[in-house]
């Protein structure tokens, strides 16, 4: 039987991805990450995201497609660069993944130890609330809030519950905000070798991408666009896209499942 893995992006549990997940026609498991676990490790220093890599590459589920998100897009392809064969397809989801020139500046910044004061995501996470009263205290919180315009209510309030978990004052969030800055702070540490070794890549590629996304920018997409079997820009979108369009996503998904079958 046909299955997929799901490789999460930074500070989001699997839980998130229910409703692209439930409509799929094909089973589907995800990854776990360290940060995830309770209690979470202590953050290695230093810290690139190979720490992710070595934690699952001899653990994975057997199967035929995977689906990455963000940090989990440039996880899955640094993994099928590393195993040629074992993806029959790889689709890439606003992968976490710069141009050169991006990453020559971002060098820049880590020499002078300028991360936690010029890096958008580090500054919106250190800001962020990490305990609740409820669930409904949240969703009321979170509905007014721009990142989370594009949501249905379904979409969000399952985003939601996969987001906390109970403590004894309420609710707070999942994913360590610790971890989350420090995965922020590591940003383009996989992106050498993938540029380098793009071109040998034996899985069939998709490469997904949201219409207004603040992530996967023009110097990335571009580059990667010459090595992608398909390239879809879903519209009216954000990086936060497999949320907002779940039901576009498993369809994309599930016309590659269908393309297996009627080819073999």
């Amino acid at each position: 039987m046909k299955s997929l893995t799901l490789f999460p992006a930074n500070g989001i549990h699997h839980d998130a991805y229910k409703p692209t997940l439930d409509s799929l026609l094909c089973d589907a498991k995800a990854i776990n990450y360290p940060p995830l676990n309770h209690p979470s490790p202590l953050i290695p220093s230093p810290f690139a995201w190979d720490y992710f890599y070595n934690h699952f590459k001899h653990n994975l589920y057997e199967s035929t497609i995977g689906m990455g998100h963000s940090l989990g897009a440039t996880l899955l392809l640094y993994h099928a660069l590393k195993h040629p064969g074992q993806w029959k397809t790889i689709i890439i989801v606003e992968p976490a993944l710069f141009s050169p020139f991006i990453r020559r500046i971002y060098r820049f910044i880590q020499f002078f130890g300028l991360e936690n004061h010029v890096h958008p995501m580090i500054q919106l996470t250190k800001r962020r609330r990490n305990t609740f009263e409820s669930i409904d205290s949240i969703f009321r919180r979170w509905r007014y809030n721009p990142s989370f315009q594009n949501f249905s209510d379904e979409s969000l309030m399952t985003f939601i519950e996969a987001s906390v978990m109970k403590d004894a004052s309420g609710y707070k969030l999942r994913f360590p905000k610790d971890w989350e800055i420090a995965i922020y702070r590591a940003m383009c540490s996989l992106d050498p070798f993938i540029w380098a070794n793009l071109n040998q890549l034996t899985s069939r590629l998709i490469v997904v991408g949201g219409e207004t996304s603040n992530t996967f920018l023009k110097g990335c997409r571009k580059r990667i666009k010459l090595y992608a079997n398909e390239f879809i820009t879903i519209p009216n979108t954000t990086h936060l896209l497999p949320f907002e369009t779940p039901n576009a996503l498993a369809s994309i998904i599930n016309h590659e499942l269908k393309s297996f079958s009627s080819n073999s």
